[in-house]
């Protein structure tokens, strides 16, 4: 059987698990942060998640889409044609890195201040243009269907989703009926409601990890994106000092 090393709450978790759900194919779940050693062994960066099928250990949630849509064409989760294929990649880019970034950038703020009063609202005042940017583009590549991949759930449906929902839960849903009503009709999916529950049941794990954060005793990541975001915005000065304490990183250590 498949082993997905994941945490419940991590949208790129939340994107593979749809994905695979959707296509029918049983898994394993294991919560990466309590198998760090077997995730650090299989995959060199150690970031979640992670698919292991049998010998086949494969890393980072878009080139687990591709293999999974690859070992199990059916039913596909890619469009036939070829523009609507760069189309799907091309939200599920937005989502992973744009809206991930702006997302994960507000959080460090509402959990991580430290007084940096110009700073904090340099981001705050980006991340509401940002994010208006955001939407709007995601709007019209939904257009007027149910789904982005047209009229049934395909690849980008699965990336969307994770992010707009934990948007929502942050209190920046999208104000635009379509994306309200395509987040609604997601839910209704048995692949999607099974893995919002398990990010519900997650919930408390991550505050606990916030609150190991906050005392100095984790660290949290700034992938790429995150960090060209974070300092597009104007968060410089607070990720220097967060540098300077030593409780920032940029890769597995």
């Amino acid at each position: 059987m498949l082993t997905l090393y994941e945490f419940g709450i991590s949208p790129f978790g939340q994107k593979v698990k749809i994905a695979l759900r959707e296509k029918g194919v049983p898994f394993e779940r294991r919560n990466a942060f309590e198998n760090r050693d077997a995730l650090r062994g299989a995959n060199r960066r150690a970031e979640l998640p992670l698919l292991v099928d049998g010998d086949v250990a494969v890393s980072e949630s878009t080139i687990i889409l591709d293999y999974i849509d690859e070992k199990w064409p059916e039913p596909p989760l890619m469009p036939a044609d070829p523009a609507a294929r760069a189309e799907a990649r091309h939200v599920e880019e937005l989502c992973d890195t744009q809206l991930e970034a702006l997302i994960f950038g507000l959080a460090e703020m509402r959990f991580f201040p430290v007084g940096e009063e110009a700073a904090e609202k340099a981001i705050a005042a980006y991340a509401a243009q940002d994010i208006k940017r955001i939407y709007a583009d995601l709007e019209e590549a939904l257009g007027d269907r149910d789904y982005f991949g047209g009229d049934s759930i395909g690849r980008a449906d699965c990336a969307a989703f994770p992010h707009l929902n934990t948007a929502r839960s942050m209190k920046i849903a999208p104000p635009s009926e379509r994306l309200e009503a395509w987040l609604q009709r997601m839910k209704t999916r048995d692949s999607v409601a099974e893995t919002v529950k398990e990010a519900r049941e997650s919930v408390a794990a991550f505050q606990a990890m916030v609150g190991e954060a906050q005392k100095g005793a984790a660290r949290r990541q700034f992938r790429d994106h995150r960090l060209d975001w974070f300092v597009r915005a104007g968060g410089w000065p607070i990720l220097s000092k967060r540098i300077e304490a030593g409780n920032v990183r940029f890769a597995v250590e």
